[in-house]
């Protein structure tokens, strides 16, 4: 498929199919100017995810990181704790 006169926008998520459409569209021609990367953070997400995706970005070009900060109701806060424990943060 050809997207030229088209603004290409890569949801990356640190997974296996993010990175490779990133890829495809490195070895079909495309340079990393062609695309935007960009990174939805939960703020939950792996150590690890950070750490890859800073290490991805040396072979795919710059991911930008957007971040929403959530901010809960004290009375939600045994809740949120609950379920940070539950997923290892």
């Amino acid at each position: 498929m050809n997207y030229d006169n088209k603004k290409i926008i890569v949801s990356v998520s640190g997974g296996k199919d993010s990175t490779a459409m990133c890829l495809n569209l490195l070895e079909n021609g495309y340079s990393k100017s062609d695309f935007i990367r960009v990174f939805m953070d939960t703020g939950w997400e792996h150590p690890g995810t950070y750490e890859y995706l800073n290490q991805l970005q040396e072979t795919i070009g710059e991911i930008t990181k957007l971040k929403q900060d959530i901010h809960f109701p004290e009375e939600y806060s045994e809740y949120v704790e609950y379920f940070e424990n539950k997923i290892g943060w």
